[in-house]
């Protein structure tokens, strides 16, 4: 009889323990695979970097139209590497398209202090109006989406929105070292700390402009903060004559303002040129 009951009891537990393991299988959640899509946008955001981080390293102190490299050579790289997939994002998610086009924009420029010529030749009028033209159909999917009024009208955004440029995005390095220094010209160590500095302020930004975008309510309205900024800080190298023209337009009907212009950011602290 005790072996009876010891060998029963050892069943229970087993079918106890069986129990519990199947209870656990179906409570525990299954992990999330990340979708097609949102892995291509990642890994192409990596790529973006790399680009960029490439490019840099190529900067020379007197680029010219052959040879060097200016913004005009960010732009047509970007462009050329990166629309493509925009494109195929396009149809079936917008709003994963939307982000990138708007990060390969901020990086279209480069560094435009990098040398005196660093904003090239004019050669980043056509990269930025096909981008534009491509961002002005993802902007009208995303409306079709969200719920808009025939003229553009955001139905579900009751709330009152007013334009509020970025300014506090760009890391503050460069104006750190330009106030320690003050209005002494840098020697050529100094000019390539500031680069350096200059360098990261940049990709604060863009870090930091990444997280907001992917976690945005208001998309309308936190993309055209960004594009206003960075169009103003972009106006003294001639570039926001073409920089989203149409898509600034746009998202500014979307949020029922006027059309913002472009403004001048903040002075930094001291000025070496």
């Amino acid at each position: 009889m005790g072996a009876k009951r010891r060998g029963s009891e050892a069943n229970l537990e087993q079918r106890g323990d069986a129990s519990k393991q199947k209870k656990t299988a179906r409570t525990s959640p299954a992990k999330k695979e990340p979708t097609p899509s949102n892995k291509l946008y990642k890994d192409t955001l990596k790529k973006v970097d790399k680009v960029f981080n490439a490019l840099v390293k190529k900067y020379s102190a007197n680029p010219t139209e052959w040879s060097g490299v200016t913004a005009d050579t960010f732009a047509t790289s970007m462009e050329a590497a990166f629309l493509p997939i925009v494109k195929s994002l396009s149809a079936t998610s917008p709003v994963i398209a939307f982000n990138l086009l708007m990060d390969i924009g901020e990086h279209a420029y480069g560094d435009l202090d990098a040398s005196a010529k660093a904003s090239g030749f004019g050669e980043t009028e056509e990269p930025y109006k096909r981008m534009d033209d491509q961002m002005v159909e993802i902007i009208n999917a995303r409306r079709e989406a969200d719920g808009t009024d025939a003229d553009g009208t955001n139905v579900s955004a009751a709330k009152p929105y007013a334009v509020e440029p970025s300014y506090s995005d760009l890391g503050g390095d460069e104006s750190a070292l330009r106030s320690l220094w003050g209005k002494k010209h840098p020697n050529i160590q100094q000019r390539k700390q500031l680069d350096r500095a200059r360098l990261a302020d940049l990709k604060a930004m863009f870090n930091a402009r990444r997280e907001r975008r992917d976690a945005a309510q208001d998309w309308a309205g936190n993309a055209l903060n960004d594009l206003v900024e960075t169009g103003g800080r972009i106006g003294e190298y001639g570039i926001d004559t073409h920089f989203f023209q149409k898509s600034v337009g746009l998202l500014a009907l979307i949020k029922g303002v006027e059309r913002p212009v472009f403004a001048e950011p903040p002075k930094r602290p001291v000025d070496f040129k």
